[in-house]
């Protein structure tokens, strides 16, 4: 039987091509393909399509061999295998109604989009393998599974990689208040993770140390792979060259136009030419789709445009790290949501990390791969969502839950 499943996932990968614009590099074989080998718990059903995306990662959709009582409810799976043919994830894992598998198909974004037949039901996932949107919904879906799905639908990849900053064991006095006793944290690549916590618990205080603002009185804090404690101020300067801060209230200059506050740490550090400036800057406005605002002053746009605007400016020097302060506080829900997209749409097309300091439970779970809440000057939860949300700590269970609606 096991021998068929690899025979089947070998065939679907090499017919993989066929489904792309790309050219896919030639899957290796050999007489002991351990490259094709599946986690004990999953198993490879009927195939019903396959596509590959920009990077050659070949997606397979099957209907699964879930069999029992389960069947209908969890039978689809999108299995996903870098060019090599080695496993990476499984994508949608515990879908209501996620039924029998149709077609799949990857967009030029390397969105990926899926039909299923069964719950009648066309899901699209972006490239992090996260529900973004969802059509035909069964009616029998409820908005709070809809929500858990945003929070649960992707098996996070694996985290092989170094931390792009970490935190250990750092301390912070000032005066006779110990603000933190003791922050180990890690900020991994390509994520993005939200640090919350209470008013005045030291959110702010880590994100200054982070950007080397602030010396710690005992510790170690690693960026990119430098301890910079015992760094000069010039050498500091050039580590925060690395990283863009999107303030509160965007802090837009008055006097500038969107397109020259968008230029103006270019302009600042005079590390480009004019013609540079105004290519970096066109590509930005147009990714953030901005290019109509250009030329309008900060008092002509909405509040929500002037967020993106401030997001513009902090990757027009294209920082590794992005870093927003409390961007939802004093929003109302719907222009919350839109903040919400926009930073999950800047973490995936511009590929960057992110931390996000927030004490809005609503958005943190909406958007964090990873989440690090702050307690006493600790680390009292650290993990995916899921994994806070099952933190045994009475304090971080109050705080997650503290503004919910009960019906």
């Amino acid at each position: 039987m096991k021998t068929r499943h690899a025979c089947v996932l070998l065939f679907c990968l090499l017919a993989a091509a066929s489904f792309a614009q790309q050219t896919v590099p030639e899957i290796p074989f050999d007489s002991n393909p351990d490259f094709l080998k599946l986690p004990e718990n999953l198993h490879l059903g009927e195939v019903a399509g396959v596509a590959v995306n920009s990077r050659g990662n070949v997606f397979v959709y099957s209907r699964g061999s879930t069999t029992g009582p389960a069947f209908a409810a969890a039978a689809a799976q999108v299995l996903e295998f870098d060019s090599n043919g080695r496993f990476v994830r499984e994508i949608g894992k515990g879908l209501y109604a996620w039924a029998y598998a149709h077609t799949i198909r990857v967009d030029r974004d390397d969105n990926l989009w899926a039909v299923d037949k069964g719950s009648d039901m066309v899901i699209r996932f972006n490239p992090q393998g996260r529900v973004s949107m969802i059509f035909g919904r069964k009616k029998e879906a409820s908005d709070k599974e809809a929500e858990a799905w945003e929070r649960r639908a992707a098996v996070p990849m694996p985290i092989h990689d170094a931390p792009v900053v970490e935190l250990v064991g750092v301390h912070k006095r000032f005066g006779d208040k110990e603000v933190l006793r003791g922050v180990d944290l890690a900020i991994y690549p390509r994520r993005i993770t939200v640090l919350i916590g209470a008013s005045g618990s030291g959110k702010s205080v880590i994100m200054k140390h982070v950007m080397g603002l602030f010396k710690p009185d005992r510790g170690k804090i690693v960026a990119f792979g430098k301890d910079i404690v015992p760094m000069t101020p010039l050498q500091l300067d050039e580590v925060r060259t690395h990283f863009g801060l999107v303030f509160q209230h965007a802090a837009l200059l008055d006097w500038l136009s969107v397109e020259d506050n968008i230029a103006f740490p270019l302009v600042e550090r005079r590390r480009a030419s004019r013609q540079e400036i105004r290519g970096r800057v066109d590509e930005i406005l147009e990714r953030l789709k901005l290019t109509d605002l250009r030329r309008r002053m900060p008092a002509e746009i909405s509040a929500g445009q002037r967020k993106r605007v401030g997001v513009a400016r902090a990757i027009v020097m294209k920082p590794d790290v992005i870093i927003y302060d409390e961007p939802t506080t004093g929003q109302d829900p719907l222009r919350t949501r839109d903040i919400d997209d926009m930073i999950q749409e800047t973490q995936e097309q511009f590929e960057i990390t992110s931390i996000v300091i927030s004490h809005d439970m609503a958005s943190t779970f909406r958007i964090a791969h990873m989440i690090a809440m702050l307690y006493h000057g600790r680390i009292a939860a650290y993990g995916t969502p899921d994994e806070v949300l099952a933190s045994p700590h009475e304090h971080v269970q109050a705080f997650i839950h503290a503004g919910s609606v009960e019906a």
